[in-house]
């Protein structure tokens, strides 16, 4: 649950960008919360697992049209260092 603080922090930093980049970078933002829940449920399925990752990489690319692909780089390595961190390690 975000704290009032957050929310304000994000909303203060939506602000500087033209509605149509706050739009994809929310979208992107969105994208990637509903894929780390679905990736820690039980029953995945492959072919939504797929859809999903396309529709991410899709996000992205409309991130990059819109110019603000710096700000979605740093939303997906945030992905990759939340998996290294679930991902256990080999010994």
């Amino acid at each position: 649950m975000k704290t009032q603080g957050e929310s304000k922090r994000e909303q203060s930093q939506l602000d500087v960008y033209s509605p149509m980049q706050a739009y994809v970078i929310s979208r992107l933002s969105q994208a990637i919360a509903l894929n780390k829940i679905y990736l820690q449920s039980e029953d995945k399925d492959p072919y939504l697992t797929k859809v999903m990752q396309r529709g991410i990489y899709s996000y992205f690319r409309d991130c990059q049209d819109e110019g603000v692909e710096e700000e979605a780089k740093l939303l997906l390595n945030a992905i990759a260092s939340d998996k290294a961190v679930l991902t256990p390690q080999a010994s």
